[in-house]
């Protein structure tokens, strides 16, 4: 979980900068869990997400960091939470996930908020963790009004 969560996206983030620096803009988007290090072990779907939060947490603060490493290049570096997805291995392991406001992994349902982090840059937005529940209402409303 650590190599898929926090070394993956450091080290594609290590490839890729150099490109964009040389560019003079880019976007970089790292897909986190804003909560998951605050779901409390009392949730009867919690069992086992102790790394899987420590990972997040690790990738929001990466996340963080990178934007203020590379926002001088014109490159933004943000961070977007989903929620809680219901993908067919989260599924598989979980069935009751529809029931705990899992959403589908459709592009109409994560598409809008992920191509607005993708058009921005250093001088718009950069060092942000956002929650997809929150899009067009406390965060890209402009592209969501258009």
């Amino acid at each position: 979980m650590i190599n898929i969560n926090l070394r993956g996206p450091y080290f594609t983030i290590r490839y890729a900068a150099p490109y964009m620096k040389e560019q003079g803009t880019g976007s970089i988007i790292n897909i986190t869990a804003k909560v998951a290090g605050f779901i409390p072990r009392s949730v009867d779907w919690a069992d086992g997400t102790i790394l899987y939060g420590v990972t997040k947490a690790g990738l929001n603060r990466l996340s963080h960091f990178m934007s203020e490493e590379l926002k001088p290049h014109g490159i933004a570096v943000n961070a977007l939470s989903p929620g809680v997805v219901a993908t067919d291995t989260a599924l598989a392991s979980n069935p009751k996930l529809k029931d705990y406001g899992g959403k589908d992994p459709t592009p109409e349902v994560l598409g809008p908020a992920v191509v607005y982090l993708a058009q921005q840059s250093a001088e718009t937005l950069t060092g942000q963790i956002l929650h997809t529940d929150e899009f067009g209402k406390s965060w890209g409303l402009v592209a969501a009004a258009g």
